[in-house]
Formats: C-alpha cells, structure tokens, sequence
C-alpha cells in the first residue's frame, strides 16, 4: 500500500486549480464585471504604456522561466511528477517566476484597459494562488526534496 507522499511523488502536486486557468478565470471576470458595471478610473496614455510593458515584459520571463524548466527535462505542469529542483534562469530569483508573470500581466491589462475590476480580481487570484497552488506546492517540493528544497526556499525568494 503506498502511503500519500509516494503517491504525490508519482503524480505531482495536487493544487485547487492550474495557475493558467485561474488567471484565465479572473480576467475574463474582471472583463465580465467591466462590461456589465463600468468600474474605470481616469487612465492616462503612461498607465496605458506601462501595463503594455507590464504584459510583454511578463509573456518574456514566463518564456524564459517555461523554457529553463524545458531545458532541464522537468515537468511545468503540476499534474506531472517534478523531477529536479530547477536553480537556474529566473528560478534564481524567484521561485515562483511564472506565478509572478501571471500576476503582472493581470496588472498590466488593468492599467491598460483602465479597469477597477480587473485590479480588485487580482486579490482572489493572488489568494487561490498563494494558498492552493504555491503552499501545496511547497509542502509537496519539501516531501519529496526535503533538505534541497528548503535550503532553495531559504536563498530564494517566493516572489522577487
């Protein structure tokens, strides 16, 4: 009979949704509430240009951080088993350097798109991720890694 850890081992971390579509989920909420309750605030051509810099300086890092987890042959998707603890690329400063991307392009596409609503979804997105997602994720890396991943959370930070 395995015990829960070794099956967690095999099949990855168990978290309440995939990051991609909780932020899915809250944009297009955030959208959903614009359109039926206009929530603007007075948008300037600055707060426009810089959630477009936020958007395309986020999509660059997810790349970077998807493409470094491609590099070393383990698995983005939480579903799957992670294999190695990945130290390089943005996993130098953040931990959670994809997590961090979805949180900014959300930010950037309510400053640009000058949307009370989509700020305000940005706290129930930044909740479900930081306590369903990321703390499973934590307790199951520490199950499987134990010592290595706890010295990695120790030098590097969750977010920046």
């Amino acid at each position: 009979m395995m015990t829960e850890v070794t099956q967690q081992k095999q099949i990855g971390v168990n978290v309440i949704v995939k990051p991609p579509q909780l932020f899915l989920i809250t944009i297009v909420t955030g959208l959903l509430l614009q359109l039926l309750w206009p929530f603007s605030f007075s948008g300037s051509v600055a707060a426009i240009w810089l959630g477009l810099s936020l958007i395309s300086g986020s999509l660059g890092l997810m790349f970077w951080a998807d493409g470094t987890f491609k590099r070393w042959d383990t698995a983005v998707n939480p579903d799957q088993p992670t294999t190695q603890i990945i130290k390089t690329g943005p996993y130098r400063f953040s931990r959670n350097p994809m997590y961090l991307a979805f949180l900014l392009i959300q930010l950037g596409v309510g400053l640009a798109l000058s949307s009370w609503w989509l700020l305000i979804t940005l706290l129930p997105a930044y909740l479900v991720l930081r306590w369903g997602v990321i703390a499973r994720e934590e307790q199951y890396l520490r199950a499987l890694f134990g010592a290595e991943y706890l010295d990695y959370q120790t030098a590097v930070r969750c977010w920046l």
